[in-house]
């Protein structure tokens, strides 16, 4: 994983290749789930840099593999640069249309910084999830 997420840093070309690739960003969340601890970090590296390439592309389709509860525990549970990361696609994940009731967009955005600050104080985020 991390001479992968180290070539699709330094090339464009190579970047876009796993990202157009079957299944690839299947693997790659459940690399962040299941993988070793170097190996999440590096799989959610490589999830960001797909998602910075073409966020309006490829947010859909990571938050359809499952990505949130292994990045919501590898921000509180991972190594210093693996909470990094993870808090990066936490935010490049994070819903921001311009669609629907500015209501319901704030009880989003309120219940997003809320998780945020259970991750940034080391709080159990199962008590927010609890209802």
């Amino acid at each position: 994983m991390a001479l992968l997420e180290s070539i699709i840093s330094s090339s464009d070309i190579a970047l876009n290749q796993v990202s157009e690739m079957g299944g690839a960003t299947r693997v790659l969340v459940e690399a962040v789930e299941d993988g070793t601890g170097p190996c999440k970090e590096h799989a959610v590296g490589i999830l960001v840099q797909i998602c910075r390439s073409c966020r309006d592309r490829y947010r859909g389709m990571i938050l359809r593999e499952g990505a949130m509860p292994g990045l919501l525990q590898l921000s509180v549970d991972g190594s210093r640069q693996a909470r990094e990361k993870a808090k990066a696609l936490l935010f490049l994940l994070r819903d921001c249309s311009h669609g629907g009731s500015s209501r319901v967009k704030q009880s989003k955005r309120v219940l997003f910084e809320e998780v945020m600050r259970q991750i940034d104080g080391g709080g159990e985020l199962e008590l927010l999830f609890s209802w």
